[in-house]
């Protein structure tokens, strides 16, 4: 009840990143609303970019999905140019 409070949740998409010892963990909710119309319970909201780089969606499907490509394409770009991954 205290954490509740403390981070007072109200309405659209929860993402959570932990760093630890052996890596990261990313943790969001699943569902997808349309206005109080709740239209999905499992939507996937954890994204691959490249096989070192994740990201979580939020809001309109079709921008998340662009935004995605767009960076993971950007991404393979830099490495290719540069010899080496990306940084973040």
């Amino acid at each position: 009840r205290e954490v509740v409070e403390m981070v007072k949740p109200s309405h659209g998409t929860t993402t959570l990143g932990f760093i630890f010892e052996h890596g990261v963990i990313i943790a969001v909710d699943s569902r997808a609303t349309m206005g109080s119309y709740i239209s999905s319970q499992t939507v996937k909201k954890v994204i691959e970019i490249n096989p070192f780089l994740l990201g979580t969606m939020a809001g309109g499907a079709a921008d998340c999905q662009f935004w995605q490509r767009n960076l993971g394409t950007q991404c393979r770009l830099y490495e290719l140019k540069n010899g080496k991954r990306i940084t973040v």
